[in-house]
Protein backbone atom coordinates (compact mmCIF):
# COMPACT_ATOMS: atom_id res chain seq x y z
CA UNK A 1 0.00 0.00 0.00
CA UNK A 2 1.53 3.34 -1.06
CA UNK A 3 1.07 6.20 1.19
CA UNK A 4 2.16 9.82 1.72
CA UNK A 5 5.49 10.81 3.63
CA UNK A 6 4.79 11.98 6.91
CA UNK A 7 7.46 14.13 9.42
CA UNK A 8 8.72 11.05 11.02
CA UNK A 9 10.10 9.19 7.76
CA UNK A 10 11.12 13.15 6.91
CA UNK A 11 13.16 13.45 9.87
CA UNK A 12 14.49 9.46 9.53
CA UNK A 13 16.18 10.61 5.69
CA UNK A 14 17.60 13.55 7.43
CA UNK A 15 19.62 11.06 9.78
CA UNK A 16 20.34 8.80 6.57
CA UNK A 17 23.31 8.50 5.47
CA UNK A 18 22.46 9.27 1.50
CA UNK A 19 21.10 12.37 2.60
CA UNK A 20 24.31 13.60 4.75
CA UNK A 21 25.39 17.27 4.43
CA UNK A 22 22.22 18.26 3.21
CA UNK A 23 19.64 20.91 5.42
CA UNK A 24 16.48 19.91 6.28
CA UNK A 25 14.47 22.38 4.28
CA UNK A 26 15.66 20.66 1.82
CA UNK A 27 14.87 17.23 1.84
CA UNK A 28 10.96 17.38 1.08
CA UNK A 29 11.92 19.02 -2.03
CA UNK A 30 14.41 16.31 -2.87
CA UNK A 31 11.72 13.95 -2.12
CA UNK A 32 9.65 15.19 -5.25
CA UNK A 33 12.95 15.64 -7.33
CA UNK A 34 13.76 11.45 -6.60
CA UNK A 35 10.35 10.24 -7.01
CA UNK A 36 10.25 8.44 -3.56
CA UNK A 37 7.14 6.63 -2.58
CA UNK A 38 6.39 4.83 1.26
CA UNK A 39 5.24 1.83 0.77
CA UNK A 40 3.44 -0.32 3.62
CA UNK A 41 3.76 -4.32 3.56
CA UNK A 42 1.92 -7.17 6.01
CA UNK A 43 4.06 -9.71 7.51
CA UNK A 44 5.49 -12.39 5.04
CA UNK A 45 4.33 -10.18 1.64
CA UNK A 46 7.19 -10.39 -1.08
CA UNK A 47 9.18 -6.60 -1.14
CA UNK A 48 10.99 -8.06 -4.44
CA UNK A 49 11.21 -11.06 -5.89
CA UNK A 50 14.51 -12.98 -6.85
CA UNK A 51 14.94 -12.24 -10.68
CA UNK A 52 12.93 -8.95 -10.76
CA UNK A 53 14.30 -5.94 -12.69
CA UNK A 54 15.35 -3.96 -9.70
CA UNK A 55 14.55 -0.37 -10.43
CA UNK A 56 13.94 1.43 -7.47
CA UNK A 57 16.12 0.86 -3.99
CA UNK A 58 14.29 1.49 -0.64
CA UNK A 59 15.25 2.34 3.12
CA UNK A 60 13.25 0.83 5.34
CA UNK A 61 11.17 3.05 7.93
CA UNK A 62 9.40 0.65 10.60
CA UNK A 63 9.94 -3.04 10.62
CA UNK A 64 11.69 -5.71 9.31
CA UNK A 65 13.17 -7.43 6.32
CA UNK A 66 15.16 -10.12 5.14
CA UNK A 67 16.27 -11.83 2.45
CA UNK A 68 15.02 -15.47 2.06
CA UNK A 69 18.71 -16.74 0.40
CA UNK A 70 21.30 -15.20 2.71
CA UNK A 71 18.87 -15.18 5.98
CA UNK A 72 20.20 -11.64 6.42
CA UNK A 73 17.91 -9.21 8.24
CA UNK A 74 17.26 -5.57 7.25
CA UNK A 75 16.31 -3.34 9.68
CA UNK A 76 15.26 0.06 10.54
CA UNK A 77 17.30 2.76 8.26
CA UNK A 78 18.59 -0.24 6.01
CA UNK A 79 18.50 -0.29 2.62
CA UNK A 80 17.07 -2.94 0.57
CA UNK A 81 18.36 -3.67 -2.87
CA UNK A 82 20.84 -1.03 -2.70
CA UNK A 83 23.47 -3.85 -4.22
CA UNK A 84 21.10 -4.78 -7.04
CA UNK A 85 19.66 -0.87 -8.47
CA UNK A 86 19.38 -1.49 -12.24
CA UNK A 87 19.61 -5.20 -12.52
CA UNK A 88 17.92 -8.68 -12.01
CA UNK A 89 17.33 -9.25 -8.24
CA UNK A 90 19.54 -12.15 -7.34
CA UNK A 91 17.30 -12.53 -4.14
CA UNK A 92 13.93 -12.34 -2.74
CA UNK A 93 13.12 -10.42 0.08
CA UNK A 94 10.24 -10.67 2.44
CA UNK A 95 8.96 -8.70 5.46
CA UNK A 96 9.16 -10.47 8.80
CA UNK A 97 6.64 -8.22 10.65
CA UNK A 98 4.70 -5.42 9.45
CA UNK A 99 7.29 -3.07 7.53
CA UNK A 100 6.98 0.27 5.91
CA UNK A 101 9.87 1.52 3.15
CA UNK A 102 10.93 4.70 1.32
CA UNK A 103 11.93 3.68 -2.07
CA UNK A 104 13.53 6.02 -4.20
CA UNK A 105 13.28 5.52 -8.24
CA UNK A 106 17.03 4.59 -9.43
CA UNK A 107 16.61 6.67 -12.88
CA UNK A 108 15.30 9.85 -10.52
CA UNK A 109 18.35 9.54 -8.68
CA UNK A 110 21.21 8.90 -11.35
CA UNK A 111 19.41 11.17 -14.25
CA UNK A 112 20.45 14.91 -13.26
CA UNK A 113 17.65 16.72 -12.62
CA UNK A 114 16.43 19.71 -14.29
CA UNK A 115 16.91 22.62 -12.09
CA UNK A 116 20.62 21.41 -12.13
CA UNK A 117 20.61 21.77 -8.25
CA UNK A 118 23.37 20.55 -5.99
CA UNK A 119 21.40 18.85 -3.56
CA UNK A 120 20.85 16.19 -6.43
CA UNK A 121 24.72 16.03 -6.94
CA UNK A 122 25.52 15.30 -2.98
CA UNK A 123 22.37 12.07 -3.04
CA UNK A 124 24.14 11.09 -5.73
CA UNK A 125 28.07 11.12 -4.35
CA UNK A 126 26.39 9.96 -1.15
CA UNK A 127 24.90 7.11 -2.63
CA UNK A 128 28.08 5.70 -4.50
CA UNK A 129 29.62 6.02 -1.08
CA UNK A 130 26.45 3.84 0.59
CA UNK A 131 27.17 1.59 -2.09
CA UNK A 132 30.74 1.09 -1.66
CA UNK A 133 30.23 0.77 1.95
CA UNK A 134 27.31 -2.07 1.59
CA UNK A 135 29.52 -4.04 -0.49
CA UNK A 136 32.20 -3.91 1.83
CA UNK A 137 29.76 -5.09 4.64
CA UNK A 138 28.37 -7.83 2.44
CA UNK A 139 32.04 -9.05 1.85
CA UNK A 140 32.64 -8.89 5.85
CA UNK A 141 30.00 -11.16 6.63
CA UNK A 142 30.57 -13.78 4.00
CA UNK A 143 34.15 -14.08 5.65
CA UNK A 144 32.07 -14.23 9.07
CA UNK A 145 30.13 -17.28 8.13
CA UNK A 146 33.19 -18.71 6.40
CA UNK A 147 34.55 -19.34 10.23
CA UNK A 148 33.46 -23.08 11.78
CA UNK A 149 34.05 -22.07 15.18
CA UNK A 150 31.00 -20.28 16.53
CA UNK A 151 33.23 -18.18 19.38
CA UNK A 152 35.57 -17.25 16.61
CA UNK A 153 32.53 -16.43 14.32
CA UNK A 154 31.40 -13.76 17.17
CA UNK A 155 35.24 -12.60 18.26
CA UNK A 156 35.46 -11.49 14.62
CA UNK A 157 32.58 -9.99 13.90
CA UNK A 158 32.97 -7.79 17.26
CA UNK A 159 36.68 -6.79 16.35
CA UNK A 160 35.43 -5.80 13.19
CA UNK A 161 32.69 -3.35 14.37
CA UNK A 162 33.06 -0.06 14.56
CA UNK A 163 30.23 1.43 16.50
CA UNK A 164 31.29 2.26 19.45
CA UNK A 165 30.61 5.28 21.56
CA UNK A 166 32.53 7.61 24.06
CA UNK A 167 33.09 4.69 26.50
CA UNK A 168 35.15 2.55 24.24
CA UNK A 169 31.83 0.01 24.37
CA UNK A 170 31.03 -1.67 20.65
CA UNK A 171 27.70 -1.61 19.68
CA UNK A 172 25.95 -4.35 18.13
CA UNK A 173 23.14 -2.98 15.69
CA UNK A 174 21.01 -6.10 16.48
CA UNK A 175 18.90 -7.73 19.47
CA UNK A 176 20.24 -11.11 20.09
CA UNK A 177 17.49 -12.69 17.22
CA UNK A 178 19.02 -11.40 14.24
CA UNK A 179 22.63 -11.14 15.37
CA UNK A 180 22.11 -15.61 15.49
CA UNK A 181 20.22 -14.05 11.77
CA UNK A 182 23.73 -12.68 10.89
CA UNK A 183 25.91 -14.46 11.91
CA UNK A 184 23.64 -17.35 10.73
CA UNK A 185 23.99 -19.46 14.16
CA UNK A 186 21.10 -20.81 15.90
CA UNK A 187 20.01 -18.84 18.55
CA UNK A 188 20.29 -20.82 21.54
CA UNK A 189 23.98 -21.53 20.79
CA UNK A 190 24.59 -18.12 20.28
CA UNK A 191 23.90 -17.43 23.89
CA UNK A 192 25.83 -20.28 24.86
CA UNK A 193 29.43 -19.23 23.30
CA UNK A 194 28.31 -15.79 24.51
CA UNK A 195 27.90 -16.59 28.36
CA UNK A 196 31.32 -19.06 27.75
CA UNK A 197 33.03 -16.44 26.35
CA UNK A 198 32.19 -14.18 29.02
CA UNK A 199 33.19 -16.44 31.57
CA UNK A 200 36.23 -17.01 30.44
CA UNK A 201 37.21 -13.19 30.58
CA UNK A 202 36.94 -12.56 26.73
CA UNK A 203 34.13 -10.17 26.42
CA UNK A 204 31.80 -8.70 28.93
CA UNK A 205 28.45 -7.48 27.47
CA UNK A 206 25.02 -6.17 28.86
CA UNK A 207 22.28 -5.59 25.90
CA UNK A 208 23.44 -4.59 22.66
CA UNK A 209 26.66 -3.10 24.15
CA UNK A 210 29.90 -4.98 24.18
CA UNK A 211 33.44 -4.64 24.98
CA UNK A 212 36.73 -7.25 24.45
CA UNK A 213 38.96 -7.24 27.89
Amino acid sequence: MVRHMNSFQLSQLERNDLFRGLKSLDIPGLCKCLGIQVLEYDKDQTVISEGEAVKRFGIVSEGVAKSVETDTVIGEGEYISLLHTGEDSPETIIAIERLTVLFIQFDRLTNQCRKNCINHSKVLHNFIRCVCEKAIQSERRTSYLLIPSVGKRIMTYLKQLDSYNELGEIVVPFDRVNMARYLNIERSSLSRELSRLKRGGFIDFEGNKFKIL
